[in-house]
């Protein structure tokens, strides 16, 4: 019967590994009435994860916070990119690929780590659970999310004249 739970264990390992999550990240505006707006995205499938936040969105919120909120908001967000871009670096392979969540070397933003930011995390910067979907990460679904959720930057257009 021992072999059954390691075996039950494997396969739920397994699935969480080939699961998709999506963690939405707030700048908190009025916490009194929890007014907050989407600044930035995390995505993990289990072997990869992917940060962006759009720099264009968190400038001109610029004007909700006072200077020292303001400050807090940006260098955490620039925290979180360190902490991603340096775990990309320390990695043989290049950004988004594969990076090891297995055992003691889980990567910083595992599912339950974003689970934890979400109950705990209620400053300036906020996270909502972790979302799960049924379909395979990727780059385009990354930015299709992004987009979708966050901020869809385009380049200023301009009237023709008329």
């Amino acid at each position: 019967m021992a072999g059954s739970g390691i075996s039950h264990f494997s396969q739920l390992f397994k699935t969480l590994a080939m699961s998709t999550f999506y963690s939405i990240i707030f700048a908190s505006v009025n916490s009194i009435i929890s007014e907050r707006l989407t600044v930035g995205l995390l995505m993990v499938d289990g072997t990869r994860v992917w940060f962006r936040y759009s720099d264009l969105k968190l400038s001109l919120m610029k004007p909700f916070f006072t200077d020292e909120s303001y400050k807090l908001l940006e260098t955490s967000l620039k925290n979180i990119e360190v902490t991603y871009n340096s775990i990309d670096a320390n990695s043989k392979n290049p950004k988004h690929e594969t990076l090891d969540f297995v055992a003691e070397k889980e990567h910083t933003y595992s599912v339950d780590y974003l689970r934890y930011l979400s109950r705990y995390c209620n400053s300036t910067l906020t996270f909502n659970e972790p979302v799960k979907i049924e379909i395979e990460a990727s780059d385009e679904l990354f930015n299709h999310l992004f987009d979708e959720f966050i901020f869809v930057e385009t380049e200023a257009k301009t009237n023709p004249a008329v």
